[in-house]
């Protein structure tokens, strides 16, 4: 009885299966990096919506005042980081406290500044929140390397949309204290993702108050950024509104512009190194949803 031969793959078939896999993972790859892309960016607006329902939380408990969007300025900040650095008592804002520091100053170059876990639980938003992986963008280049430091945060408040003391002006009613004074909520923005050059997100998202006023024209006049958001999601700002929709905003500036300006974290500066009239078609979008129909002018 003769025995059957057992037929092996040769050297050449093998060759072919294995540059035939490897086409098929050169073309899988950047569809699986997309996906990997848009679902963290979903994580992040997960997270910005959820901080937006609890300052909304915050204020139904306390009869419509908002919590503070400062970072220790005010007792009721969302975020006790640090305090006494605003304006002293008896000055038109009198947002000031003492005692207030949360954070370490000596950290690295690439981490210069790193919130304590007591930052986040004396904020006036964690008994509505509790977790702290709702404060981090799983897009946060620091947290990606780095990490162990686990109390980063990525998101900031708009000034614009609380008790703010950097942008109280005195002659001017800036910022909210109570949710009757939003005159449209679904287009105010609330929250976005920052990496402030000094570290730790210091006060709230500020930018100057001339970009509310209706007649902002960042395309055709001077005008500065004092902060700014990144761009962390490509090609898009992620954001949050008062009512608690979120958006991942498209961005119409360049790539190259993006990336120079808006994509990289910059820690201990320089600041505010944005040039006037860099990005103005997003700066004219970014200006309109600070503070909609709440001047006297709108």
């Amino acid at each position: 009885m003769t025995r059957m031969q057992r037929k092996a793959f040769t050297l050449v078939e093998l060759l072919v299966v294995v540059a035939v896999i490897a086409v098929l993972i050169s073309l899988l790859l950047p569809a699986i990096n997309r996906f990997r892309v848009q679902a963290q960016s979903t994580e992040c607006l997960t997270n910005q919506r959820n901080l937006i329902a609890a300052y909304t939380q915050y204020s139904i408990d306390r009869n419509g005042k908002v919590p503070g969007t400062d970072t220790g300025a005010y007792s009721y900040d969302w975020m006790q980081t640090v305090g006494g650095q605003h304006n002293p008592p008896g000055t038109c804002c009198s947002g000031y406290q003492t005692n207030v520091v949360n954070w370490d100053q000596a950290g690295d170059e690439a981490n210069p500044n790193t919130e304590y876990l007591t930052a986040f639980t004396k904020g006036s938003l964690w008994d509505y929140i509790g977790d702290l992986d709702v404060y981090s963008s799983p897009q946060d280049p620091r947290l990606i390397n780095d990490p162990e430091t686990y109390a980063l945060r990525s998101y900031s408040f708009s000034a614009f949309a609380g008790k703010e003391a950097y942008c109280r002006f005195c002659d001017s009613a800036s910022a909210a204290d109570s949710y009757s004074q939003f005159r449209d909520p679904s287009n105010q923005l609330s929250t976005l993702c920052e990496a402030d050059t000094r570290g730790a997100n210091l006060n709230g998202f500020l930018l100057p108050k001339e970009w509310v006023d209706p007649d902002f024209a960042p395309c055709s006049e001077s005008f500065n950024w004092t902060d700014e958001p990144v761009v962390w999601n490509p090609g898009r700002w992620n954001v949050s509104f008062i009512d608690g929709s979120v958006i991942s905003y498209q961005l119409k500036m360049s790539e190259e512009t993006a990336e120079t300006h808006f994509g990289v974290e910059r820690p201990n500066g320089p600041y505010n190194n944005i040039p006037s009239g860099t990005a103005c078609e997003d700066a004219a979008w970014l200006g309109s949803k600070l503070q909609p129909k709440m001047l006297r002018s709108q």
